[in-house]
């Protein structure tokens, strides 16, 4: 298992909150997930991203309203904002989605795009 991205949270969010130019956890409402359409109309309130040099993590994301094209438009602004995408052990029916979306699966555990 990839311990790289521990999945915790840190004690102080305003100093530990990823951005542009720092890794670390995307919480919905912040700058860089409103940047990247990540927000609180369309996703749960436990949602949050993780970001990595240049790599988007879907650490834990909730759509709000499935089936709307919530997931399509957070990839594609992840995408038009240079960020490669992973998502660590996808469900069954998010592995179908990477499948359509043209992820490859990189290892046991980490899907990319």
């Amino acid at each position: 298992m990839n311990n790289e991205f521990p999945m915790i949270f840190p004690e102080d969010p305003e100093e530990s909150d990823a951005t542009l130019e720092k890794d670390g956890i995307i919480r919905l409402g912040t700058p860089l997930a409103k940047m990247l359409d990540f927000n609180k109309e369309d996703f749960d309130p436990t949602s949050y991203l993780w970001k990595k040099d240049d790599v988007i993590i879907l650490s834990l994301i909730t759509v709000t309203k499935p089936n709307t094209g919530t997931l399509s438009r957070l990839l594609s602004s992840i995408w038009n904002n240079n960020y490669k995408i992973q998502v660590p052990c996808p469900f069954h029916h998010m592995k179908q989605i990477l499948i359509k979306k043209g992820f490859k699966q990189l290892d046991e555990e980490i899907w990319e795009k």
